[in-house]
């Protein structure tokens, strides 16, 4: 990230938490260890190369916030994937369905957690 240099040593603390994360990294199955530190380590890499030209201070910011809430959910979960953002079922009624297109509801259904943004992005450039 080109970030400013108020920002830049939040960046790099950062990066080295989520590596230093990796190599120490443990499974809860240990025959996956290898395999879950391998994506931490290849996730960072690319969402760190990704974000590289950001100049922006808000947007620096907010993924500075969303890679500190992935890493500690991480390790409170034991579980280095994102985890899934869903509607619980029954949570959205039959008329609300038959209202689905009110922008309300667009809007209600847009509302994710800080650490599945980027990906909310990456599946946007998959489907563009």
């Amino acid at each position: 990230m080109t970030a400013s240099p108020a920002l830049r040593p939040q960046v790099l603390a950062l990066y080295k938490r989520i590596l230093t994360c990796a190599k120490t990294w443990q499974a809860k199955n240990p025959i996956h260890t290898e395999e879950e530190r391998m994506y931490i380590r290849d996730e960072a890499r690319r969402l760190f190369s990704a974000n590289r030209n950001l100049a922006d201070e808000n947007k620096i910011r907010l993924c500075i916030q969303e890679g500190e809430a992935r890493l500690e959910i991480a390790r409170h979960y034991q579980m280095p994937y994102p985890r899934p953002v869903h509607f619980p079922p029954k949570s959205i009624t039959r008329t609300q369905q038959r209202l689905w297109g009110s922008a309300n509801l667009r809007r209600q259904s847009r509302s994710r957690p800080i650490y599945i943004k980027t990906l909310d992005q990456d599946s946007g450039a998959k489907s563009s």
